[in-house]
């Protein structure tokens, strides 16, 4: 048996099944979009990765070739610092620096000089402290 069906409903019918097929290809147009989005993040991402991976690396080996230099240069301060070649750069010179005998080498030893106003801001006392003592404690190392 067939069926009749109006011309306004077989128009409603071919304009569904158009809308059909537009939101089919819409929606699969969009995931594949969205799917090559996806996929194109991936890249930037593992790019960025090997990026910062050979950043690192380098940053090491700079550090590394620092510190060599670092130790090149305190060895190199070492050296010039060093008291028999500071005396020979200066006979160069011509600076008339002489190594002293050990009869010439005089050593002093002071004695502690106190004063009024440091004792009578210590602790000590106040009352313990006139100038008699402080000539006395000053006159020891006058010896």
């Amino acid at each position: 048996m067939r069926r009749y069906y109006s011309q306004a409903y077989l128009k409603a019918r071919r304009r569904q099944a158009g809308v059909t097929r537009w939101s089919v290809v819409v929606r699969t147009f969009l995931c594949l979009v969205f799917g090559i989005f996806l996929a194109l993040f991936y890249v930037w991402q593992n790019v960025q990765v090997v990026r910062m991976g050979y950043q690192i690396k380098e940053k090491e080996r700079m550090a590394l070739e620092l510190s060599k230099h670092e130790r090149t240069l305190e060895t190199d301060l070492s050296a010039l610092k060093m008291p028999s070649r500071i005396m020979i750069k200066a006979e160069e010179e011509g600076l008339g620096l002489a190594m002293s005998d050990v009869l010439k080498v005089v050593k002093l030893h002071e004695e502690p000089v106190f004063y009024e106003d440091d004792l009578m801001s210590s602790d000590w006392g106040k009352e313990s402290l006139d100038s008699a003592s402080l000539l006395s404690v000053a006159g020891k190392g006058m010896d």
